[in-house]
């Protein structure tokens, strides 16, 4: 009887590890036969990539302009989920997790 519940205190501690995985960085990825890179405008984006699921201005930017910080979220594309951080309309940076 103790086997069996240290088995599922197992298996219930490596299920809860394995969603709790969090966004790691990412460099690229594909949408349709475009890759989105950093560097990119938001313009470019949109056209090939379409709207997002998810779009947000997350904050501004703070010095003589305020420049707005916009979080787009696409997917799932190939099981993943992509977070796009983008700077007065350049992406800066990207996300990806696992949902």
């Amino acid at each position: 009887m103790i086997r069996v519940k240290s088995l599922a205190f197992a298996i219930v501690a490596v299920f809860l590890l394995a969603s709790a995985v969090p966004a790691v960085a990412a460099t690229s990825f594909r949408c349709g036969s475009t890759i989105v890179k950093q560097g990119m405008l938001d313009i470019d984006i949109l056209k090939n990539c379409g709207e997002p699921s998810s779009r947000e201005i997350v904050g501004k930017t703070t010095g003589n302009m305020e420049l707005n910080i916009e979080r787009w979220v696409y997917g799932p594309i190939s099981g993943y989920m992509y977070i796009l951080y983008f700077k007065a309309g350049k992406l800066e940076k990207i996300e990806s997790y696992r949902p």
